[in-house]
């Protein structure tokens, strides 16, 4: 039985991100270019590549959903436990360096331990920074490549392989599709 604290977490952040992504305008429509760019909204509005934050782990997929939103899938298939999950970012602090975000998540995971094979959902959320590499590097001519370190609390409920922790995670992505 999914513990009733879990669900009301998952409920409470939701009611907090909905509205906000509701009320925010469309991705900025200026170019990558533009130095005073928050770093949301460099490069494009879809990123491709990797990401580790258990229990989200694998290729990775992202889109701006608005200049403080970010949707985010997560298709992990190495390693023993397999997953697809969600996650969405709330970026709470935004400028062209750096913005911290929150984020919640939630997956499907399945977990093979040999002779029995279990799927259960599972839990997280937690803060986090993105960074372009390009400001990083002081290289406006460098790809539009974002990287991202995250520290939260995640939670699954597996019978065999029981999970709830302080995570770190990180990823690193290319955005593309620039107007």
């Amino acid at each position: 039985m999914f513990p009733l604290r879990v669900l009301s977490f998952l409920s409470a952040v939701l009611f907090l991100l909905v509205p906000v992504a509701i009320g925010q305008d469309a991705p900025n429509e200026q170019s990558a270019d533009t130095p005073d760019l928050t770093v949301g909204v460099q490069g494009g509005p879809f990123g491709v590549g990797t990401a580790s934050s258990w229990p989200a782990y694998g290729l990775s997929g992202t889109y701006l959903v608005n200049e403080r939103v970010t949707a985010q899938a997560v298709l992990g298939f190495f390693g023993t436990v397999s997953s697809f999950s969600g996650r969405g970012w709330y970026r709470f602090n935004r400028n062209d360096n750096y913005d911290i975000y929150g984020y919640a998540g939630a997956g499907l995971y399945r977990y093979d331990y040999g002779i029995d094979v279990e799927s259960v959902l599972g839990l997280g959320a937690g803060a986090g920074v993105e960074v372009s590499l390009a400001k990083l590097f002081d290289d406006e001519d460098f790809p539009p490549i974002f990287a991202n370190s995250e520290l939260g609390l995640s939670y699954a409920n597996f019978d065999f392989y029981d999970f709830s922790a302080l995570t770190f995670g990180f990823g690193i992505h290319y955005r593309f599709g620039s107007r």
